[in-house]
């Protein structure tokens, strides 16, 4: 089970909260008992594997914070550019519906650009500037 961004989950109880369900789900021995209310029988979950994203992991309580494995990524850098450019360019690709093979490296020139505006962090923000390059790329290769 993939929970995504868990730290924005709801944190009002009015009708119960992720954060409160998640803790018997993760705790071997409850796991194995938990009641379904569906069902009205209880399962046992104790094989499923739990995995959550979190951009910080500070607002999650501490109950939850310790039934997890908590693994920090840190934030990509201009050291992580060359290894990000074909990711980024692939999804770029197939949002335009063209396979990312008709779609030539950056030059060296464009790579500078980018690295001028994209100092590091957000791939989002990556994704953007090179969204901007190659756009520039294509409305000047359509004037020649």
């Amino acid at each position: 089970m993939i929970v995504d961004e868990l730290e924005k989950a709801g944190t009002r109880s009015d009708y119960g909260r992720l954060w409160d369900a998640m803790l018997g789900l993760l705790e071997p021995e409850t796991s194995r008992r938990y009641p379904y209310p569906a069902l009205q029988t209880p399962l046992d979950l104790s094989h499923v594997s739990y995995i959550a994203t979190a951009n910080s992991a500070d607002p999650l309580p501490a109950p939850l914070r310790d039934r997890l494995r908590i693994i920090d990524f840190p934030l990509p850098t201009l050291d992580d550019i060359d290894a990000l450019f074909p990711p980024v360019i692939d999804d770029l690709a197939r949002g335009r519906g063209v396979d990312a093979r008709w779609v030539p490296p950056l030059t060296g020139g464009e790579r500078e650009l980018v690295s001028a505006y994209w100092t590091g962090g957000s791939v989002r923000a990556l994704k953007r500037v090179v969204e901007v390059v190659l756009t520039e790329r294509e409305r000047h290769e359509r004037r020649h």
